[in-house]
């Protein structure tokens, strides 16, 4: 027998039938977000926002403010991807704060995130989100670094340590391009752009994809050459913590929240 209902217990049951499940799924995401935020802030030191546009940002950016549900999923995965590093390396890229943001501009150009010197970085919170969060803080790392020389020694020090990581391309490095080279040796197509850029895509490969980077390591070795300085980089970086024993724990899964104790 079908149930009769009065003409507002039928409104009222729609309604909550319509209305409750996105309710509930809103309060979930905000406690995700307020729980992933809370664990950011107090294991890493991170401020992590999800911020509009405002006065503040750089002039040649145009930002979509993320929404919550998104929000949620962004910062689940940035917990994650960071828990691989130890707080000493993460404290050494001296991240202002990592903002997380719906779309991304830089002039005319679509971006999925961009660091800056001031320790600002914009992460587009897209299905790669992980790729870009290691990217983006390799970036960070490297400024960090050549920030803290000698400011007589800092231009010295970046154009040896860049031409030293250049010497393993086949075919030279010539001012913003690699010239004559073709895919080998580098992680992505993106990696031939530049130096830095090279830098931060073999970073990206090692520790969001450690598995399929041992795979190509094998295959290509100037691709295994720049992997292993990027190791040695991260551990000079974070005190000795990513070491040998570190990157095999990364590569068979093991590293994950907790495992620095």
């Amino acid at each position: 027998m079908t149930e009769r209902l009065s003409p507002h217990e039928g409104i009222v049951r729609t309604a909550k039938r319509l209305i409750l499940p996105n309710y509930d799924s809103a309060v979930r995401a905000r406690e995700s977000v307020r729980d992933n935020i809370a664990y950011l802030r107090d294991v890493y030191g991170l401020t992590v926002e999800m911020r509009g546009q405002t006065e503040e940002d750089e002039q040649s950016l145009a930002i979509n403010k993320l929404k919550l549900i998104e929000a949620g999923d962004a910062t689940r995965v940035l917990r994650k991807e960071i828990s691989k590093y130890p707080p000493e390396f993460i404290e050494q890229c001296r991240v202002k704060a990592i903002r997380f943001v719906f779309s991304l501009k830089q002039g005319e150009n679509v971006i999925d995130g961009v660091t800056y010197p001031d320790g600002t970085v914009y992460v587009v919170a897209t299905p790669l989100v992980n790729n870009t969060i290691h990217h983006e803080l390799f970036h960070a790392s490297d400024y960090n670094q050549h920030s803290r020389m000698n400011p007589r020694l800092k231009d010295f020090g970046r154009v040896l340590e860049y031409r030293y990581w250049n010497l393993v391309n086949h075919n030279g490095y010539v001012g913003d391009k690699y010239e004559g080279c073709d895919s080998t040796g580098f992680a992505t197509d993106y990696g031939r752009m530049n130096v830095y850029e090279d830098r931060a895509t073999v970073a990206e490969l090692l520790m969001t994809y450690p598995q399929v980077a041992t795979i190509r390591a094998a295959e290509d070795p100037v691709l295994s050459d720049k992997i292993d300085r990027i190791k040695t980089i991260m551990r000079q970086r974070s005190g000795g913590r990513m070491n040998l024993r570190y990157f095999s724990d990364l590569t068979q899964g093991k590293v994950r929240e907790g495992y620095w104790g």
